[in-house]
């Protein structure tokens, strides 16, 4: 009964995270990235990057990090918030692409989970920090700007096709596979869609990174916590002392 109250408070606040999104300002959805006119968006390199943390470090700013004293112990939807990191920086894509592939990708990591009720805690929390996160449509933005280059409609095509070969050696797959799905992939958005899909069939892809705010939410946490337990210690030590000296003053009785 202790376990499931923090289970269903978190549900009833990430059933509420669309309220939670207009209260902070949120933009509901990003506008998706453009190129000029007669120009098309293709992927400009293979980069792909994952805050250290899974989805305690999904967020901008604090993310989960200001609610725990430490990284939480690893998740199976873990591996779902790398890969929505790494979906800024796939052209083609927007954010809600990518929030609904995570969604997905969670809700049958959960499903599929030893420990579902904690799976189901964990992925609340996500959703509920999600609808406070106000830097999503800025990190898509930049992403995207870093990810596309504008090209030629009729260079596109090329492009697609060194961009899924690349791919397939660079992760010892079936490189015979980039011709006929880059040809199925006609466009910057299906294509996009196509390298997400890649991406989770290789999560080696997905390079994990330091993220500065968070470890200093951490640190800031640790130090809290050390200093309570100190305290701790000291009153204890002069709770012993008192004793002591009453002890003292018993034998002189």
């Amino acid at each position: 009964m202790v376990r499931l109250l923090p289970l269903v408070a978190l549900s009833a606040l990430a059933a509420a995270q669309e309220d939670f999104g207009n209260m902070f300002g949120q933009q509901k959805y990003c506008a998706p990235y453009k190129c000029p006119k007669e120009k098309e968006a293709v992927q400009n390199r293979l980069s792909f990057k994952a805050k250290k943390g899974g989805c305690d470090a999904l967020n901008s700013g604090a993310g989960m990090q200001m609610f725990s004293a430490k990284q939480s112990e690893p998740t199976p939807i873990d591996a779902c918030c790398d890969r929505r990191q790494a979906c800024d920086s796939i052209c083609g894509t927007s954010t809600k692409f990518c929030d609904a592939e995570l969604k997905a990708c969670a809700d049958k990591a959960c499903d599929d989970a030893p420990d579902k009720e904690e799976c189901d805690r964990k992925k609340s929390m996500m959703q509920l920090m999600q609808s406070m996160d106000q830097g999503a449509c800025k990190r898509h933005t930049d992403g995207q700007v870093a990810a596309c280059k504008c090209v030629k409609p009729d260079e596109a095509p090329a492009r697609r096709l060194k961009t899924l070969t690349e791919l397939y050696e660079k992760n010892k797959g079936d490189a015979s596979k980039a011709e006929g799905l880059a040809a199925k992939a006609d466009t910057s958005k299906k294509f996009g869609a196509l390298l997400h899909k890649l991406v989770a069939k290789y999560p080696a892809m997905i390079r994990k990174v330091a993220d500065p705010q968070q470890e200093y939410w951490e640190k800031i946490m640790k130090e809290g916590i050390d200093k309570k337990a100190s305290d701790e210690v000291v009153d204890g030590a002069e709770e012993d002392e008192d004793v002591e000296d009453l002890d003292a003053v018993a034998d002189e009785l």
